[in-house]
């Protein structure tokens, strides 16, 4: 018995159908394609900033609450409107994170910036299989 618990409990985690799990360029370029408004006389078009993401800590500080602290980049082309905001909104933190400039370098036609961060998500945990429950953290980043 213990055994199958033990399997049952370091399955590894399916993503949620309702998710798009993107891991490659191309995966990122199929979704945007998929989701982005056709061009159009009348509406401009979608300007899209390459980010990354690395996340260093997790940490459950509530039974809704979750610390989580790490490094984003993004890469900003030099043909961008001047005047375009630098950095990301994130909509489900509990208050805004200051991001850290951690470097900014200048690469042929664009801009690489990397911060650090920490923020303080607010989750809709579902602890109805609660103590062989999995939670889902969701990192939700905007433009701000």
């Amino acid at each position: 018995m213990v055994g199958v618990l033990y399997g049952v409990y370091t399955a590894p985690t399916k993503p949620d159908p309702a998710d798009t799990v993107v891991t490659t360029s191309n995966d990122v370029t199929r979704y945007l394609a998929a989701r982005l408004p056709a061009p159009s006389p009348d509406v401009p078009p979608a300007i899209t900033i390459p980010t990354g993401l690395y996340i260093t800590l997790v940490e459950s500080t509530g039974p809704y609450t979750v610390e989580v602290s790490g490094q984003i980049w993004q890469r900003y082309a030099d043909n961008l409107p001047k005047g375009l905001s630098r950095g990301i909104f994130i909509p489900n933190a509990k208050e805004q994170p200051t991001l850290k400039e951690v470097y900014r370098e200048k690469r042929n036609n664009e801009e690489l910036i990397g911060w650090s961060f920490h923020a303080t998500l607010r989750e809709a945990f579902d602890y109805s299989r609660y103590p062989m429950d999995r939670h889902q953290i969701r990192l939700r980043m905007w433009h701000p």
